[in-house]
């Protein structure tokens, strides 16, 4: 187990209160139970608030959504006795249908992992059936993507990476769409699910110049 002390600013993309956060990487959270073998979520990194009511998981990509995307989901997702909560089983298997109904009518996710995203989103549900959603503040799935910034790119190789975004963009609102519809964004805020890049979930964190120096490999900015 990794912690480590960041400090959110005031003013963050995150929305999340300014402070102290705690930092677990590698955090694994339960999915399913289909009495062989469970199938857990690994989030990169969960932040939790100096108090304990904020929580902040995050997914990171690289390079990864420059390829295909291969994911599927597994057919244990789409029965009803594998969830280790049943109360969630019914808008969790809305969303699947809903997110495969979007997959045969379009290829928005060509490219975004909308799976491994929607096993985060049960992981986190699961976690907070346990802990009480009446017991936090807000709690947030984030989807941190590294972009690298246009002025790297030549003219001929400017587009393709432009068209390349939108798709990866595109995934990402179609599903939230899926979320929305299956009731499980809600109308309290109290979960979020957001989509940020690398530079802009940076900014959200107070950091020494040192820091920002080893980092700009991501944000491609002058220190």
């Amino acid at each position: 187990k990794n912690t480590l002390d960041i400090v959110l600013k005031e003013e963050n993309a995150l929305n999340h209160s300014a402070g102290k956060y705690y930092i677990t990487y590698e955090k694994q959270h339960e999915t399913i139970d289909n009495g062989k073998k469970q199938q857990p979520a690994n989030l990169d990194a969960m932040l939790v608030s100096e108090d304990g009511e904020e929580l902040i998981f995050c997914e990171m990509k690289m390079l990864e959504w420059f390829s295909k995307n291969s994911g599927e989901l597994k057919l244990a997702y789409k029965t009803e006795k594998n969830y280790i909560h049943p109360e969630l089983a019914p808008q969790f298997l809305k969303a699947i249908d809903v997110l495969e109904s979007i997959s045969e009518d379009n290829n928005d996710f060509e490219y975004y992992d909308v799976w491994q995203m929607f096993k985060h989103t049960l992981a986190i549900h699961n976690y907070m059936q346990e802990k009480g959603w009446d017991n936090v503040k807000k709690v947030s799935l984030v989807n941190v993507v590294f972009e690298p910034d246009e002025s790297i790119f030549e003219d001929k190789e400017l587009l393709a990476y432009q068209q390349q975004r939108e798709k990866e963009h595109a995934g990402f609102k179609q599903f939230i769409i899926a979320l929305g519809k299956a009731g499980l964004i809600r109308d309290t805020g109290k979960f979020e699910v957001k989509y940020l890049s690398a530079r802009q979930f940076m900014d959200c964190f107070q950091m020494t110049n040192k820091k920002r120096e080893y980092l700009k490999r991501y944000t491609f900015e002058e220190v």
